[in-house]
C-alpha cells in the first residue's frame, strides 16, 4: 500500500479546493456526498482555515448549514478553543438524516478492505479527522445522538457556540473585507460579532435528481434519505397487487448499487457481507477468498480515482473507468470460480430474498454507460456478486455491452438511458411519490449515444432513479476553481484509506 500522505497535504488541498474568496469557502461542491466523506472533508477544511489564521478569538467562524458537514466544521473549531455561529434554515439540525430509518451510517464501511472497515466505529488512529464522531447505526439514531451532543456543546460553551435556526443563508448579505466578513440579517441572533474571520458554506449539496430535469415525465422516484419499503416483502407493493412485481433501478453510483443489493437481498454493505459469511461450514471458502482480494481492490481503485479526486465538475476518464470495471469483474470471477456449485446454491438460497427466488420479484438495472459509475469497492464487489446469484436463479443472461432486449428479458441494460415514464393505467396520473407508489408505469429507453430512437423497455411497479445530485452551492465561483497537479492529489477527504 502507498504511504499515508502528510496532514499538511490534506490541509493544503482542502483549503485550495474549497476556497472561493479570501475568507469564503464552499464545501457544497464536494464531489462525494457520502456522510463520512463530508465529515472528514469539513473537519480538514476547518483546520486549514484556522491554520491560515483567518479565524481568531476576535473573529469567529460562521458556518451555513446544520447537517453533518456544517456541524463538523463547528465542532472542529470549538475543540480548538474558537467561537462559532451556525446558521440552519430549518428549525432543527440534521434534517436529512433525522427522519430516515431505512439507511445506516457507518464511519468505516467504505474503507473496505482495510482492517477497521467492519468495526462500526471511528478508527482509533484516525486522529482528528472526525470532528463529529459516531458509531455505525440507523441514520435517525445517529442524528439523534448528534443532536444531543450539540445540546451539550451549547450548554458547555455558551456564547462560544451559537446555533441560529430558521434563517436561510441565501437571504443574508455578506460583505468581504481584508480584515473580516460582515453579515446583514443576523442582527437578532444573540448579538453576532462585528465581523467573522471566515465563512464556510455547507448548504448547497443540492436536491437528489429523482425526477426528469427536462420535464419529459412527472414521475418522481424515492429519495435516498427518505424511508422506503425496499426491504419489505415484495418491496411493500405485494399488498397492493397480485402477480409478479417488476422493479427498475436507473443509475450506476453508490446509491443505485446499494438499492440493487437491497432489492435482491433486503440488505446491503456490511449486513450483506455478514449474511454471505453466515454459514461457515459452507461459506468458509467464500470468506477466505473475500479476505484475500483486498490488496487487488485497492490497486484497482488507483486506476481511476486520480482522475476525479480534488477536481470540480469532471467526469472520470472513460478509458480508466472501463479498465476499472473490467478489473473488478476479474476479481469477482476469481472468487466465483473458486466456489463449488453447492456453495453457490447455498448462498443463493440463503442470501437472495424468497420472492426473487420464486420469480415473484424481478429486477432490471439501467446504466447510461457500458459499466457502473465509480463507487466504493465494497459496493462494486457486492453488487456484481448478488447479480450473479440472481442470474443463476432467473436463468437470464446479462445483457451484452450496449445491447437491449424486451421487457424483463435481461438484468442489466447497459449503454441506455430512460427517455420516458408514463402511467400504465388511464386512471392514474403521476404527481408525487405517494401517488405513484405501487402503480404500474411504462418505461422507454434509448441508447445513450443517440444512435437509435427510444423503445419500450417494459412495465414496472417500482422505479428507483439514482441520477445524482443537482448541486446548488451558495457561493458562485467567478473564476475557474484551482486544479491541483496530479502529484498533489490524495483521496477526497479520506486519510483513512492510506495508513
Amino acid at each position: 500500500m502507498s504511504a499515508r500522505p502528510s496532514c499538511s497535504i490534506y490541509f493544503e488541498n482542502t483549503h485550495h479546493y474549497h476556497k472561493v474568496d479570501a475568507r469564503l469557502f464552499e464545501l457544497s461542491d464536494l464531489r462525494a456526498a457520502n456522510v463520512r466523506d463530508q465529515i472528514v472533508r469539513a473537519t480538514y477544511l476547518t483546520y486549514s482555515v484556522i491554520r491560515e489564521g483567518l479565524v481568531t478569538a476576535e473573529r469567529p467562524l460562521l458556518v451555513f448549514g446544520g447537517g453533518a458537514a456544517g456541524v463538523s466544521c463547528a465542532v472542529a473549531a470549538l475543540n480548538l478553543g474558537l467561537s462559532v455561529f451556525l446558521v440552519e434554515k430549518e428549525d432543527h439540525l440534521f434534517v436529512t438524516q433525522m427522519s430516515t430509518n431505512t439507511r445506516t451510517i457507518d464511519p468505516g464501511e467504505f474503507d473496505w478492505p482495510l482492517p477497521h472497515w467492519n468495526s462500526g466505529v471511528v478508527p482509533p488512529d484516525a486522529g482528528k479527522a472526525f470532528a463529529l464522531a459516531y458509531r455505525r447505526g440507523v441514520a435517525s439514531d445517529v442524528a439523534t445522538a448528534w443532536t444531543m451532543l450539540c445540546d451539550e456543546y451549547e450548554d458547555e460553551f455558551g456564547d462560544r457556540f451559537v446555533v441560529v435556526p430558521g434563517v436561510d443563508a441565501r437571504e443574508l448579505e455578506l460583505q468581504v473585507a481584508a480584515d473580516g466578513v460582515t453579515v446583514k440579517g443576523l442582527e437578532g441572533a444573540r448579538l453576532p460579532p462585528p465581523s467573522f474571520g471566515a465563512v464556510i458554506s455547507c448548504v448547497g449539496f443540492g436536491e437528489e435528481v429523482v425526477f426528469d430535469k427536462q420535464a419529459r415525465w412527472n414521475y418522481r422516484g424515492l429519495k435516498f434519505w427518505a424511508d422506503d419499503t425496499l426491504h419489505a416483502e415484495k418491496l411493500g407493493i405485494g399488498r397492493h397487487r397480485s402477480g409478479e412485481i417488476h422493479a427498475l433501478v436507473s443509475g450506476g453510483g453508490d446509491g443505485a448499487q446499494q438499492d440493487v443489493q437491497r432489492i435482491l437481498t433486503r440488505t446491503f454493505g456490511f449486513d450483506l457481507v455478514v449474511r454471505l459469511q453466515a454459514w461457515p461450514d459452507v461459506d468458509a471458502r467464500f470468506a477466505a477468498q473475500f479476505a484475500s482480494i483486498g490488496d487487488r481492490c485497492l490497486a484497482i481503485d488507483d486506476l481511476v480515482w486520480d482522475s476525479v479526486d480534488w477536481q470540480h465538475h469532471n467526469a472520470p476518464d472513460p478509458t480508466k473507468l472501463q479498465a476499472w470495471h473490467d478489473a473488478y469483474e476479474d476479481v469477482v470471477d476469481s472468487v466465483w470460480s473458486s466456489l463449488s456449485e453447492q456453495e453457490l446454491d447455498w448462498q443463493t438460497q440463503n442470501v437472495i430474498r424468497p420472492e426473487v427466488r420464486s420469480l415473484d420479484l424481478a429486477l432490471t438495472w439501467v446504466l447510461r454507460d457500458p459499466y457502473p459509475s465509480i463507487c466504493y469497492p465494497l459496493n462494486r464487489f457486492l453488487t456484481a456478486w448478488v447479480l450473479r446469484l440472481y442470474a443463476r436463479i432467473s436463468s437470464r443472461e446479462l445483457c451484452a455491452r450496449g445491447g437491449s432486449k424486451a421487457a424483463m428479458d435481461c438484468i442489466m441494460v447497459t449503454g441506455y438511458e430512460i427517455t420516458k415514464i408514463a402511467s400504465g393505467a388511464a386512471s392514474h396520473v403521476c404527481s408525487d411519490r405517494a401517488a405513484c407508489f405501487a402503480q404500474a408505469h411504462h418505461v422507454w429507453v434509448a441508447p445513450s449515444d443517440g444512435s437509435r430512437k427510444a423503445s419500450l423497455l417494459g412495465e414496472f411497479h417500482e422505479i428507483v432513479l439514482r441520477h445524482g445530485i443537482d448541486r446548488t452551492p451558495l457561493f458562485d465561483r467567478s473564476a475557474p476553481p484551482l486544479m491541483l497537479k496530479s502529484t498533489d492529489m490524495v483521496r477526497p477527504g479520506l486519510p483513512l484509506r492510506r495508513y
